[in-house]
């Protein structure tokens, strides 16, 4: 595996993503600006949510949430680092790097330009907050990435899952949990609560993006800040459906209904990742793929 050098100076992100995909810094830009990422996006180094979009693009798995950095040892063989972890205006703030490690060999690939070596050993001067394990087509010392830009889901299928682990606890809903996440869903279609920057701040998980019915990428700030407009959803939900994924995460999925202000009706496949927490439900993910009406 070979280092990127950012071309851009908020490039890092990018980068670290053409690293890991074995492709052009130019290359992961283009595919960025397709998903209407662009360099100078902050939240490209404030969230995670445009890299993970672009490692999906191409084909590479990240488990949801950041794991807290212990040591070099316990890193999996592949990982994107956070690292000059700082608040910036109270925004937290970082530079995405690479770790890999290859036959016991490990190094950081650094996007930084000016450096005097885009690899790097010098473990000490580094002081990463939090890794995101990746698990892609590309193992490194191999010139090339075998990763694909959107490959069929039958060939992902022969991927190994990543190293997410389940914690102790559950392994089905209770009536009562299916219900207060049921709840939580329907007050996201309620302007009291959607356009309350307090309450969104309080559902929506660090990290938190979505995939619109528009097609856009929506990052946690940009989904907090959303002006207020009308909605006309349908409550209660069709077809609610809350089930666990693992002990800590549930999926939910349901059907909007939506009526515009000129009586045009849209009718959208919705899903939700939410994960529990010591403060309740937090929203990590949603999607929204628009339908026919029957």
């Amino acid at each position: 595996m070979n280092p990127v050098v950012q071309i851009d100076r908020t490039g890092c992100g990018i980068a670290s993503v053409a690293a890991i995909t074995g492709l052009s810094y130019r290359e992961v830009r283009e595919t960025a600006k397709s998903l209407g990422i662009f360099p100078h996006d902050r939240a490209l180094w404030t969230e995670t949510s445009h890299v993970r979009a672009l490692l999906n693009r191409f084909g590479a798995k990240a488990p949801l949430g950041e794991t807290p950095f212990s040591s070099w040892e316990r890193l999996p063989d592949l990982a994107l680092l956070a690292i000059k972890w700082h608040l910036e205006k109270g925004v937290p703030s970082w530079h995405w790097v690479v770790f890999a490690r290859d036959s016991g060999r490990a190094v950081v690939l650094d996007p930084k330009r000016g450096l005097r070596s885009n690899v790097r050993t010098d473990f000490g001067r580094m002081r990463p907050k939090w890794y995101i394990p990746v698990i892609s087509g590309h193992s490194p010392g191999r010139e090339k990435s075998s990763v694909r830009p959107d490959f069929p889901l039958a060939e992902k299928e022969n991927l190994p899952d990543g190293p997410l682990k389940d914690l102790p606890g559950p392994t089905a809903l209770s009536g009562e949990e299916a219900e207060d996440l049921k709840k939580l869903e329907e007050s996201l279609w309620l302007p009291d609560t959607r356009f309350s920057q307090e309450r969104m701040e309080n559902i929506l998980a660090e990290g938190f993006f979505e995939f619109g019915s528009s097609g856009r990428i929506y990052d946690r700030q940009v989904t907090i800040r959303t002006p207020p407009r009308e909605i006309g959803a349908k409550l209660p939900l069709p077809n609610f459906s809350a089930r666990l994924l693992l002990s800590s995460v549930a999926l939910v999925t349901y059907q909007s209904i939506l009526r515009d202000p000129d009586g045009t009706v849209r009718h959208t496949l919705r899903s939700s990742v939410w994960t529990r927490t010591d403060r309740g439900w937090r929203l990590v993910f949603h999607q929204g793929t628009p339908i026919q009406s029957s």
